[in-house]
């Protein structure tokens, strides 16, 4: 009777021993992905890759030329005020961006061309006259926005090729804005007296507000 449980006692050692101690379940346990699971991994990040980049770079040249049109806005309705305040716009233009400097001291105005180099920078022309302005600014992204108040249609300002006409092609007086396309090119530095508005071939797109 002894010797059966002793020999039973053994076999439950041995089984638990085997069990504790199973060679194919260390060998699972230590085991690493494959490469065809690696490859798989690394598949999928790719994709999300790809479709998560191009959304982040439109989103942030989105904000880019959102920030670029909020410096616009923000100083042609100051300059609106100092027409309104001298029933016209001091000239010559170098007035003009002092006054404005003081109006709005987060934005730097000048009457040379600027570029995304110097963020928050305005470029600012005036009529001859004093009855119009011309603000031009480049978002990050190198395209170039503008801002004007027509409040005369036969005004003209200073430009690369000569006096030019500062009348925006539509029939309502009053600001309106402009931009150039994504993707233009030749249009660094941004200015009243640049390319773009030199030779006016933003005419055909002024309105109430910046085109997309």
């Amino acid at each position: 009777m002894q010797g059966t449980i002793s020999a039973r006692l053994r076999r439950v050692s041995r089984d638990l021993a085997d069990r504790q101690f199973d060679p194919a379940e260390e060998e699972g346990a230590e085991s690493g992905f494959t490469l065809i699971e690696l490859m798989v991994v690394l598949l999928i990040m790719a994709i999300l890759m790809a479709i998560a980049i191009p959304t982040f770079l439109g989103v942030r040249s989105g904000a880019q030329d959102r920030s670029a049109q909020s410096d616009l806005t923000n100083a042609i309705i100051s300059a609106k005020t100092i027409y309104t305040n001298n029933n016209g716009y001091p000239t010559p233009a170098g007035t003009l961006t002092a006054q404005l400097g003081s109006s709005e001291p987060e934005l730097s105005f000048t009457t040379a061309n600027v570029t995304y180099g110097t963020p928050h920078s305005i470029s600012v022309a005036v009529a001859v006259d004093g009855t119009g302005i011309i603000l031009a600014d480049q978002a990050a992204d190198q395209r170039c926005w503008y801002a004007e108040d027509n409040e005369n249609a036969t005004a003209v300002i200073p430009g690369t090729n000569g006096l030019t006409p500062i009348a925006n092609g539509t029939a309502a007086q009053g600001i309106s804005y402009n931009g150039t396309t994504v993707g233009a090119s030749g249009i660094t530095p941004c200015g009243p007296a640049d390319g773009n508005w030199g030779t006016r071939t933003l005419v055909a797109n002024w309105g109430p507000k910046y085109p997309s």
